[in-house]
């Protein structure tokens, strides 16, 4: 059940106490709900609130990836450096065919 769910239980709960006559448990009872809603306020403006629920980061598996992704890197600078050459070679051999390229090229 979440907070929000519960708050709402207790204001349903709180209204069908309104016709009750006022004792120490309808009092007790709307002060716990001041104070549920107080809290909900503060968390909505608290946003390490929930900081504690998260899991902590695994940095070891962190340190295990950085081969691979230095290795994804380094094949991603060959394949822009090919495509670069290819692009060249291209532009000489069209030159060379006469064909006349746009400026810029």
């Amino acid at each position: 059940m979440t907070i929000d769910e519960l708050f709402t239980q207790l204001n349903d709960l709180s209204a069908k106490l309104e016709s009750a006559p006022d004792d120490e448990a309808t009092a007790s009872l709307r002060i716990l709900i001041l104070q549920l809603n107080k809290q909900m306020i503060a968390e909505g403006f608290d946003p390490l609130a929930a900081l504690d629920s998260v899991a902590p980061v695994q940095v070891e598996q962190l340190r295990l990836l950085m081969p691979q992704v230095d290795e994804a890197i380094a094949t991603e600078k060959n394949r822009v450096q090919m495509i670069g050459t290819i692009i060249s070679l291209a532009k000489i051999a069209l030159r060379a065919a006469g064909v006349t390229l746009p400026a810029g090229f």
